[in-house]
């Protein structure tokens, strides 16, 4: 058993598509939404090598388990199954810094971090003869530039002490993990199957605990004071949006320009729907600071309140009887369902 188990609830049927999205990073809306409605969307991309047979013979061992019931490419937990999931986070290693994995690429920050180690390794022994842990470029140039902007004298020391200090934030074991990764002078570093043998720890736990491990350093880091030098090393990689590059624009010129959807459109030469797309995907990132008023008046907002008085979101069924085009009454319907999810937690 994996940790695919812990994405799925005993209350909530959920699409086991949109799992599969989140995990091996297919971003569409529709998928945002109900990551976003299963309470996922912090394991976007954590599984980029997925492919569908994989998801389907774990869901098959999960079906024939008696631990998953299926409908309809929905998939509920049997109790049997809850019962397993329990089992399955007191026995299993359980992320601490989850609500920041969307803000970092894990492969980045451990690239930059091991290699900034290792440079600063080298360094204190005066050795600049040695294979650089990573041959990327993007990474090599950033660790050249943030090495060359450090004051020498103090480095080694400080690196050494902020490294210790966000070790100590880490579970025990999961910073002996990082520490024993480090690679640097006569020091090459133990793989995550040696790690694995030696702790006894399953492979499923080691990659999930790494990704914790770096994406909690990465977190920490960024909190330090202006004069850390792994907050200077980590700061970049912090993405400054969750949105995507062209929703960000897109949401740039409706929040702070005031622009209209069909100004918007124009100005950027982009279909009425893809801008419409990016405000939903702005609004599932940004929530209650979302200007939903903006694009529902209070006329449409009522007349949504009459339609859609359910608590329960996930079991709206759209139907079309707020305006002649059906794109955009869908618009309204999803954004609407959006803004209810942030006031209620229905599962």
């Amino acid at each position: 058993m994996n940790y695919l188990i812990t994405l799925f609830s005993d209350q909530q049927p959920r699409r086991i598509r949109v799992i599969e999205n989140i995990l091996n990073n297919k971003r569409t809306v529709t998928t945002l939404f109900w990551g976003m409605r299963y309470q996922i969307l912090p394991w976007l991309a954590t599984d980029r090598q997925l492919n569908r047979k994989q998801m389907d013979d774990q869901i098959q061992w999960l079906v024939d388990g008696h631990l998953l019931q299926v409908n309809d490419q929905r998939g509920v937990l049997t109790q049997m199954g809850k019962e397993a999931q329990t089992e399955f986070y007191n026995r299993h290693y359980q992320p601490h810094f989850l609500n920041y994995y969307l803000w970092f690429d894990t492969e980045k920050v451990i690239r930059r971090l091991m290699l900034a180690a290792q440079v600063v390794s080298e360094y204190s022994y005066q050795n600049n003869q040695y294979a650089p842990f990573s041959f990327d470029d993007d990474e090599l140039k950033a660790v050249k530039i943030w090495f060359s902007s450090q004051d020498k004298g103090v480095l080694v020391h400080k690196f050494k002490q902020e490294i210790t200090e966000c070790l100590n934030k880490l579970p025990a074991m999961t910073a002996e993990l990082v520490v024993s990764q480090l690679i640097g002078h006569h020091q090459s570093g133990e793989s995550l199957d040696q790690f694995s043998q030696r702790s006894k720890i399953e492979q499923a736990d080691i990659l999930m605990m790494q990704r914790d491990a770096f994406i909690g350093i990465a977190s920490i880091a960024i909190s330090m004071s202006s004069e850390s030098v792994l907050r200077s090393l980590l700061q970049p990689l912090k993405k400054s949006s969750l949105m995507s590059s062209s929703t960000e624009i897109t949401y740039r010129l409706f929040s702070e320009r005031e622009f209209s959807v069909k100004k918007i459109s124009q100005v950027r030469r982009l279909k009425i729907g893809t801008v419409r797309e990016h405000l939903l995907e702005a609004a599932i990132f940004t929530g209650h600071n979302f200007p939903y008023l903006r694009v529902i008046d209070v006329q449409m907002m009522n007349r949504l309140n009459d339609l859609y008085s359910s608590a329960n979101v996930d079991n709206w069924k759209f139907s079309n009887d707020i305006d002649a085009d059906d794109a955009k009454a869908f618009f309204y319907f999803r954004l609407y369902q959006i803004m209810r999810s942030m006031d209620v937690n229905d599962f």
